[in-house]
């Protein structure tokens, strides 16, 4: 799947050990609340939907939009893919806290400095040091103005989405819930000062930290079975260090059903490689596994945290994450 994109652009950070440069919110709480006004455009595209994601920004599509503001949508000439579909019903369906038009690319790149807009759209990140050991896609969610380039708006939150050289299907049914998180965020950030900057991503981080042991005290959790690793892989060995409710399932679809009927359940979202980087010389695999944990009730953020990989490290849900989720 190539470049999505999505208007509102909700930047959200690492919530972790820092080691990247990603940013929750770039955007001042007043610049916030007033953006909040406007209309927010959700950036759609029309590629396959098994294409992996294009890193060099060009555009996707040429499609032209019917303007259907007082629909909330716009339609496009060539069939939808799946990723449009997810993205088209998780705003429709969950977006409350600002009108939404869908656009395409083409449109985005037409608008995309205008200062009375918000847009919803994907970007590339790139690890720090000049030779990107790897890139993650991120959902951001970000105010129109004259920014260098579209990734440099200024962002009202954003998320870490999933691994730019993997599978952009697999990682669909996390849509929704990703959509919650950045309104979630968006209305946490516009009643709350000094969130920019180094010492504010501290204050976010701190912020959310204080929701580690809700996961076990107030929601069953419910864990894909991919994201199990060597270490807690079955309810025996994870109830073994975990006393909350939990749930094991190889089905998604359940996790999204949750989320948009808004259950008192948490999920957890991981973005790593899946086993893509390994080193040339030693043959061993390398990166940052991204964990977060979300309620389905309102997408606020109960857990985040940035782990390096090991061969004693695997991808995944740890038995260190379960023992941070203890109730205090």
């Amino acid at each position: 799947m190539k470049n999505l994109t999505l208007i509102f652009v909700l930047f959200i950070g690492l919530v972790s050990n820092a080691q990247t440069t990603f940013k929750f919110t770039t955007a001042k709480s007043t610049e916030i609340a007033t953006a909040l006004k406007n209309t927010t455009y959700v950036v759609l595209n029309v590629s396959k939907p098994d294409e992996k994601v294009n890193i060099s920004y060009e555009k996707i599509n040429n499609e032209e939009v019917v303007d259907q503001a007082d629909k909330g949508k716009s339609e496009f000439d060539g069939d939808e893919n799946e990723y449009n579909k997810f993205m088209r019903e998780a705003i429709e369906k969950l977006w409350k806290i600002t009108k939404y038009e869908f656009i395409t690319q083409e449109k985005f790149d037409q608008i995309w400095q205008d200062t009375d807009k918000n847009f919803i759209y994907t970007t590339i990140q790139k690890e720090k040091d000049g030779e990107a050991k790897y890139t993650t896609l991120n959902l951001v969610f970000a105010i129109g103005g004259k920014a260098p380039k579209q990734d440099k708006l200024k962002r009202i939150s954003g998320i870490q989405y999933y691994y730019g050289n993997l599978d952009a299907d697999f990682h669909l049914w996390k849509i929704p819930g990703l959509i919650k998180f950045l309104q979630h965020h968006a209305e946490y950030a516009s009643g709350n000062a000094g969130l920019t900057g180094e010492e504010g991503q501290m204050k976010i981080i701190d912020h959310y930290k204080e929701n580690n042991s809700k996961v076990s005290r107030d929601f069953r959790l419910i864990i894909y079975q991919s994201d199990l690793t060597s270490k807690v892989y079955n309810r025996e060995a994870i109830e073994a260090i975990y006393k909350g409710d939990f749930e094991i399932t190889d089905d998604p679809s359940i996790i999204t059903e949750a989320i948009y009927k808004g259950e008192n359940v948490a999920w957890f979202h991981k973005i790593a490689p899946e086993g893509s980087l390994v080193d040339k010389n030693s043959g061993e695999k390398y990166g940052v596994t991204i964990k977060y944990i979300f309620s389905a009730i309102d997408g606020e953020m109960l857990y985040s945290y940035e782990d390096p990989i090991a061969k004693k490290n695997p991808e995944g849900i740890n038995a260190q994450d379960f023992k941070a989720l203890k109730s205090k």
